[in-house]
This record gives C-alpha cells, structure tokens and sequence, in this order.
C-alpha cells in the first residue's frame, strides 16, 4: 500500500481515497 501512496504523491496530489483505494490527480500524465 506504501508503494501505492507514492505513485499517488509523483503523479499528483493525493485524491480522494475509494474502493480503489488512494487515487492521485493526473499531474504527471
């Protein structure tokens, strides 16, 4: 779950968290 915290924080910041678990907003995309 750390690992996917982190992609969350490089791409962006941290989203609202879901089912998917926490989502992060397209900022590297």
């Amino acid at each position: 779950m750390v690992n996917k915290i982190t992609f969350s924080r490089r791409k962006g910041p941290p989203g609202p968290v879901g089912d998917k678990g926490i989502q992060g907003k397209p900022g590297d995309k």
